[in-house]
Protein backbone atom coordinates (compact mmCIF):
# COMPACT_ATOMS: atom_id res chain seq x y z
CA UNK A 1 0.00 0.00 0.00
CA UNK A 2 1.16 3.44 -1.06
CA UNK A 3 0.77 6.23 2.03
CA UNK A 4 2.43 8.93 3.16
CA UNK A 5 4.62 6.72 5.57
CA UNK A 6 5.77 4.48 2.79
CA UNK A 7 6.01 8.00 0.51
CA UNK A 8 8.21 9.52 3.63
CA UNK A 9 10.40 6.38 3.84
CA UNK A 10 11.23 6.59 0.26
CA UNK A 11 11.72 10.00 0.38
CA UNK A 12 14.33 9.37 3.18
CA UNK A 13 15.98 6.87 1.49
CA UNK A 14 15.85 8.96 -1.52
CA UNK A 15 17.66 11.62 0.19
CA UNK A 16 20.21 9.80 1.94
CA UNK A 17 20.88 8.49 -1.49
CA UNK A 18 20.86 11.75 -3.09
CA UNK A 19 21.48 14.48 -0.55
CA UNK A 20 24.94 13.64 -0.14
CA UNK A 21 25.77 15.07 -3.69
CA UNK A 22 23.94 17.55 -3.99
CA UNK A 23 23.51 21.20 -4.27
CA UNK A 24 20.93 23.58 -3.10
CA UNK A 25 20.45 25.02 -6.63
CA UNK A 26 20.26 21.61 -8.32
CA UNK A 27 17.18 20.51 -9.82
CA UNK A 28 15.88 17.21 -8.26
CA UNK A 29 14.36 15.04 -10.72
CA UNK A 30 11.91 11.89 -9.59
CA UNK A 31 10.18 9.45 -11.05
CA UNK A 32 7.93 6.98 -9.70
CA UNK A 33 5.90 3.62 -10.76
CA UNK A 34 2.64 3.35 -9.20
CA UNK A 35 0.53 0.42 -8.64
CA UNK A 36 -3.36 0.70 -8.66
CA UNK A 37 -5.06 -2.48 -7.33
CA UNK A 38 -6.85 -4.42 -10.32
CA UNK A 39 -10.30 -3.43 -10.38
CA UNK A 40 -9.29 -0.17 -8.47
CA UNK A 41 -7.67 1.83 -11.58
CA UNK A 42 -10.05 4.51 -12.26
CA UNK A 43 -10.09 5.50 -8.41
CA UNK A 44 -6.61 5.74 -8.38
CA UNK A 45 -6.19 7.55 -11.96
CA UNK A 46 -9.18 10.12 -9.81
CA UNK A 47 -6.68 10.89 -6.84
CA UNK A 48 -3.74 10.76 -8.71
CA UNK A 49 -4.88 13.59 -11.46
CA UNK A 50 -6.18 15.69 -7.93
CA UNK A 51 -2.93 15.10 -6.54
CA UNK A 52 -1.49 16.73 -9.95
CA UNK A 53 -3.70 19.61 -9.69
CA UNK A 54 -3.22 20.47 -6.09
CA UNK A 55 0.32 20.26 -6.72
CA UNK A 56 0.48 22.86 -9.75
CA UNK A 57 -1.88 25.40 -8.05
CA UNK A 58 0.80 25.21 -4.99
CA UNK A 59 3.90 24.70 -5.97
CA UNK A 60 4.63 27.22 -8.74
CA UNK A 61 8.15 26.15 -10.46
CA UNK A 62 7.65 22.46 -10.09
CA UNK A 63 6.78 20.17 -12.97
CA UNK A 64 4.50 17.30 -11.55
CA UNK A 65 3.10 15.08 -14.53
CA UNK A 66 1.19 11.72 -14.27
CA UNK A 67 0.94 9.09 -16.43
CA UNK A 68 -0.71 5.75 -17.54
CA UNK A 69 0.35 3.05 -18.98
CA UNK A 70 -1.59 1.83 -22.37
CA UNK A 71 -0.89 -1.50 -22.15
CA UNK A 72 -0.96 -2.21 -18.36
CA UNK A 73 -4.13 -0.23 -16.85
CA UNK A 74 -2.96 -0.73 -13.34
CA UNK A 75 0.35 0.94 -13.73
CA UNK A 76 0.50 4.63 -13.52
CA UNK A 77 4.07 6.72 -13.49
CA UNK A 78 4.80 10.45 -12.23
CA UNK A 79 7.52 12.47 -13.58
CA UNK A 80 8.79 15.49 -11.21
CA UNK A 81 11.05 18.56 -11.25
CA UNK A 82 12.23 20.81 -8.11
CA UNK A 83 14.38 23.52 -8.93
CA UNK A 84 16.21 22.50 -5.81
CA UNK A 85 16.32 20.48 -2.74
CA UNK A 86 14.55 22.89 -0.71
CA UNK A 87 11.63 22.72 -3.38
CA UNK A 88 11.45 18.86 -3.20
CA UNK A 89 11.77 18.72 0.54
CA UNK A 90 8.79 21.25 1.23
CA UNK A 91 6.67 19.10 -1.49
CA UNK A 92 7.19 16.40 1.17
CA UNK A 93 7.24 17.99 4.60
CA UNK A 94 4.03 20.58 3.48
CA UNK A 95 2.15 19.90 0.33
CA UNK A 96 1.65 16.23 0.28
CA UNK A 97 0.61 16.90 4.13
CA UNK A 98 -1.85 19.67 3.17
CA UNK A 99 -3.04 17.63 -0.02
CA UNK A 100 -3.57 14.49 2.70
CA UNK A 101 -5.72 17.19 4.80
CA UNK A 102 -8.02 18.37 1.72
CA UNK A 103 -8.62 15.60 -0.06
CA UNK A 104 -8.36 13.09 2.63
CA UNK A 105 -6.52 10.12 3.88
CA UNK A 106 -5.35 7.89 0.79
CA UNK A 107 -8.03 4.73 0.90
CA UNK A 108 -6.47 1.54 1.88
CA UNK A 109 -5.96 -0.69 -0.61
CA UNK A 110 -6.18 1.42 -3.70
CA UNK A 111 -2.56 0.59 -3.99
CA UNK A 112 -0.69 -3.33 -4.73
CA UNK A 113 2.60 -2.71 -3.53
CA UNK A 114 5.19 0.12 -2.72
CA UNK A 115 5.65 2.83 -5.14
CA UNK A 116 8.74 2.67 -6.86
CA UNK A 117 10.32 5.78 -6.70
CA UNK A 118 14.12 6.93 -9.23
CA UNK A 119 15.94 9.68 -8.73
CA UNK A 120 17.68 11.15 -12.13
CA UNK A 121 20.84 13.62 -12.71
CA UNK A 122 20.36 15.32 -16.00
CA UNK A 123 22.86 15.07 -18.23
CA UNK A 124 22.92 18.38 -20.72
CA UNK A 125 21.26 21.55 -20.01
Amino acid sequence: MMNLTSVAAAVVLGLITFGGTAQAQEAVIVTTKIHATPGREAEAEARLVKVTEFVRKTELGVTFRVFHSNSDRTLFSTFEVYPNSQAFSTHFNAVLPAFANEAGLEPEGLYSGPMEVEYWQELSK
